[in-house]
């Protein structure tokens, strides 16, 4: 799904959108964790834990012990 902005460009919305902003923290702080995330974008575990599980397949994180997830 996305939405034009005010310069006619499109944007990405809802998991596209959450899926980049997750890669963008990667790369900003190296790893991240399952409840911060959950708590920071307002939805569960079980979608975060989705969203990590694409970017594992997709060669980008990869999820260790504990909740943490860490860059590739």
């Amino acid at each position: 799904m996305s939405n034009t902005d005010a310069s006619g460009e499109k944007r990405m919305t809802g998991t596209s959108e959450r899926r980049e902003q997750i890669i963008q923290r990667l790369r900003q702080q190296g790893s991240v964790q399952v409840n911060d995330l959950s708590a920071l974008y307002g939805v569960s575990t079980v979608t975060i834990r989705n969203d990590l599980a694409f970017l594992e397949k997709q060669g980008i994180a990869v999820r260790a012990y504990g909740g943490r997830v860490d860059l590739r």
